[in-house]
């Protein structure tokens, strides 16, 4: 990708067309051959010399050229296939004569580079017309090293062209190993200035939550509207890292101290740790896959891989949590079914067996099973539904804030003290359990009131992070489309 941190004029793109076209012609790359044609000014010639034709002797020699036996004559001399340039020119109708048929062959980088930078310039001006155009101006950034070891920062432009919000690319910003909010700022300025965009209609960015660009004090939105003085630019993070960050942050307790060190909640890093026990033990071996394989097609059920937790994507945890509901549930308990095989199996090394015993225990202990029931409701009502709204580039801001106001009421009655059920899947979970029994495995009952004052706690932590990281943004209703009102202009 070529950074269009600056682009020439338009007489030194001239200039460098020019010497462009002359390295064409003289370049001692052009291998000629007999009755050579080459380009626009039909440069005709042998070995030993070049000249230069008109119009007139060009139009006459084309003709007798692309004659079916002047072309079969060519293919037999240079042995080319000639059947995809005929093809070519009954499709397009248009008299070609190929270099893979005229035995030429050309290749000059620099030419090549100032053919692309020539068409990067137009279609940046074009694009910066219609932004000079536009009412409003909106900027998506993103700090990468994604496509090289130093630092960059790409930059996508939000504009309005016929009543009609678009996004295009803008830029790339080669920040010189400095990815400081500065350095960033520094960059993006002069960029703009030489463009000729004026702040006064910029009116929000959008970046992920890094504190480099989200920082209150020093992060690039902070010190971009001081620079600029244009207090009225708005922070929109990107929907799906901040959706994110609403599920991770909710893990971790509220601190008692101001800088006290974040610390997870118990509950959570227990149900994490058996999730990752069970992917351990069925990942690392054919055999045990096997059998669990075995006990699928035997109780009919489809064919559930256990999932690996990654860790900078927490709603990877639904997908790590269904496939073990549906091996645990009464009727279809493929995986403690599986585990208890092992554990019977005298054939079996004795390290083979505690192993599955031991995951077995953690797997039948109350605390998991309550916990692993109330995130699977969690992610299958509440979660899932939002992400998959985020999965689709049409939905607009308002139907994503409609849904997650929607959503935030079920959490709410979930985290109510009145609320005596928090899903279906709990809610059948606890039912089936009161003896003691679950399916055909006994259990041993815990504290389940306190159970519930874990789970209550980690909804009403999650409904804490949707508020502040979904608040109402007035610019984003404003341009979003196909609504009637917004909540904000309801309360108007």
């Amino acid at each position: 990708m070529l950074p269009l941190v600056s682009f020439p004029s338009l007489k030194t793109i001239e200039a460098q067309t020019t010497r462009c076209e002359n390295e064409f012609i003289l370049s001692g790359e052009v291998i000629v051959g007999d009755d050579l044609i080459v380009g626009d000014d039909l440069i005709v010639g042998d070995e030993t010399e070049v000249v230069v034709r008109n119009d007139t002797d060009v139009e006459h020699e084309i003709q007798v050229i692309n004659e079916p036996s002047c072309n079969e004559s060519l293919s037999s001399k240079n042995g080319q296939n000639k059947n995809s340039s005929i093809g070519v020119k009954e499709c397009l109708r248009v008299n070609l004569l190929p270099a893979e048929v005229s035995g030429v062959t050309y290749r000059n980088d620099t030419a090549a580079l100032c053919f692309v930078q020539h068409i990067a310039t137009v279609l940046h001006q074009e694009l910066v017309e219609k932004m000079k155009n536009s009412t409003a101006l909106g900027w998506m950034l993103d700090e990468s090293t994604s496509r090289t070891n130093e630092k960059s920062c790409i930059i996508y432009a939000r504009y309005i062209e016929n009543y009609e919000p678009k996004t295009a690319y803008y830029g790339l910003l080669n920040l010189d190993g400095d990815g400081s909010a500065g350095n960033i700022i520094k960059a993006l300025t002069s960029m703009w200035e030489k463009d000729g965009l004026h702040p006064i209609n910029f009116c929000w960015l959008a970046t992920d939550n890094a504190a480099t660009f989200t920082g209150i004090h020093e992060g690039v939105i902070a010190k971009l509207k001081r620079h600029l003085s244009a207090e009225w630019l708005e922070s929109t993070p990107c929907v799906t890292h901040s959706f994110t960050v609403v599920g991770s942050e909710a893990s971790y307790l509220q601190r008692s101290i101001e800088n006290q060190k974040p610390t997870r909640s118990e509950s959570v890093v227990k149900l994490e740790a058996t999730i990752t026990d069970i992917y351990n033990y069925f990942g690392r071996s054919s055999n045990r896959q096997f059998r669990l394989k075995s006990w699928q097609a035997f109780m009919e059920m489809p064919e559930l891989k256990m999932k690996k937790i990654f860790g900078i994507r927490w709603l990877s945890l639904g997908g790590c949590i269904k496939p073990i509901v549906d091996n645990v549930y009464p009727g279809s308990q493929a995986l403690l079914t599986s585990l208890q095989q092992i554990v019977l199996d005298i054939d079996s090394s004795n390290i083979e067996r505690e192993n599955a015993k031991r995951l077995l225990t953690s797997i039948l202990e109350d605390e998991f099973l309550f916990l692993l029931h109330m995130h699977h409701d969690l992610h299958e009502i509440v979660l899932s539904p939002i992400t998959k709204i985020m999965q689709h580039g049409n939905r607009s801001y308002f139907s994503l804030m409609e849904t997650i106001a929607e959503k935030r009421k079920i959490l709410s009655y979930w985290a109510s003290e009145s609320s005596l059920i928090m899903g279906p899947a709990l809610g059948d979970y606890i039912e089936s359990t009161e003896l003691g029994s679950f399916g055909g495995f006994k259990i041993k009952l815990g504290d389940r009131k306190t159970f519930r004052k874990d789970c209550r706690e980690h909804v009403d932590r999650l409904i804490q992070q949707l508020d502040k990281r979904f608040k109402p943004s007035m610019v984003q209703e404003s341009l979003s489309t196909g609504r009637s009102k917004s909540p904000v202009e309801k309360k108007m």
